[in-house]
């Protein structure tokens, strides 16, 4: 790297090396060897013992969070058979039914590609609009954005809702969540960086007013989880609050910021404030995790720790180390979320695997490795990276 002897010197870069390290040559490799069926479709975990967990419904996101994955790492050099990978993903998806039209997969298979859910679900269709974004982005794949525009066009006729936003899929429904219209602005974003087609930051801003008028609480500074058809609190769910997805939100807003120009530090920066002092919990070990669920008081729902919140809370405080440079801790939470999350969740004995989820103690509870997480691991290392070479 040119001109990087300060950003040599920090701790922040050295673990930034680490986790490419850990990333590229232990955890990829693994899935990209021995994650894959012989259908060229991704499999859903490993176990704790290293075997392919094959008793478990396929989700069908899944495909669209690994087509993602895979761009990814080709764009870095980290994989020389991207396409090939691609390419069986696709002979895949090209033999699943498509109940309702052929834009829109189920949301579950079983391992033998029978139907066990027939619904398009939204959250589905905001991952198959990202991987579509990196598709044409990394591969020039037209076809992949040709696919993105119609399962747009699906969305719109299929899944227009009232009130803002979009349903929650071909199924009735009485709670709505905020978790697939966050993924939706981040495909829309997607696909306007890899096409510089306005529509797509339009669809991106309508999520914006959604998030300011609906999914923001201004009283408590948080952002609500559940709620009601019409956008109201939901009596029963409304006070959940996920620390995780409040850094998701942090990056997200900063990235539309970044496109538009338009000033949001006012939404973000009490979100991470809050997310870390009602989030982040503290062992006696010194490891920081982040716990599941608060309410918006602060008080601990599920105080359980997963491992994908680590990676959010990994982007939110570089958008908060770039905001505010002199401000060391900031930098310091960044370099605090990386050790945690490569110590607490890395596997104890099998190199190259994680686990997925700890205790109110930082125990084990859950070592199975999740392919879903490779799409969060893989955004936090695409956040560190644009950091470190803007500091180049």
């Amino acid at each position: 790297m040119s001109n990087s002897f300060a950003i040599e010197a920090l701790p922040l870069y050295e673990k930034y090396l680490e986790y490419t390290d850990w990333l590229s040559h232990q955890v990829l490799p693994n899935w990209f060897n021995n994650g894959f069926d012989e259908n060229g479709a991704s499999i859903e975990s490993f176990r704790g013992d290293g075997s392919v967990a094959l008793d478990c419904v396929k989700r069908l996101r899944v495909q669209a969070r690994q087509m993602f994955v895979i761009s990814y790492a080709h764009s870095r050099g980290w994989t020389q058979t991207g396409k090939q990978a691609l390419k069986k993903i696709d002979g895949f998806l090209d033999s699943v039914p498509r109940p309702y039209n052929e834009e829109f997969f189920p949301h579950l298979l079983s391992q033998e590609k029978v139907v066990v859910d027939k619904n398009a679900d939204l959250y589905d269709c905001a991952f198959f609009l990202l991987a579509y974004a990196w598709r044409f982005r990394v591969f020039g794949d037209t076809k992949a954005l040709k696919k993105a525009e119609l399962l747009i066009t699906s969305v719109e006729s299929w899944l227009h809702a009232d009130y803002g936003g979009w349903t929650e899929g071909t199924y009735s429904h009485d709670v709505r969540r905020q978790n697939p219209h966050m993924h939706l602005f981040e495909a829309f974003m997607a696909l306007y960086e890899s096409t510089h087609n306005a529509k797509w930051l339009g669809y991106a801003g309508e999520m914006l007013s959604l998030f300011e008028s609906r999914l923001f609480d201004p009283d408590y500074k948080v952002v609500r989880e559940y709620f009601t058809v019409n956008w109201l609190p939901h009596p029963q769910k409304g006070n959940i609050v996920e620390p995780g997805h409040a850094f998701e939100w942090v990056w997200l807003l900063d990235k539309y910021s970044s496109l538009t120009g338009k000033p949001l530090k006012h939404y973000y920066e009490p979100l991470y404030n809050k997310a870390k002092k009602h989030g982040v919990f503290s062992a006696n070990n010194g490891h920081k995790t982040i716990v599941n669920s608060v309410d918006f008081n602060g008080e601990r729902i599920d105080s359980s720790q997963r491992l994908w919140p680590m990676t959010e809370w990994i982007k939110a405080s570089l958008v908060m180390t770039a905001h505010n440079p002199s401000n060391p801790s900031f930098t310091i939470d960044t370099v605090n979320a990386i050790t945690s999350l490569m110590t607490c969740f890395s596997h104890p004995t099998l190199p190259g695997h994680y686990v997925d989820k700890l205790n109110a103690q930082q125990e084990v509870i859950d070592d199975s490795m999740q392919a879903s997480t490779l799409y969060h691991l893989i955004t936090a290392h695409q956040t560190l990276h644009a950091y470190i070479e803007a500091q180049s």
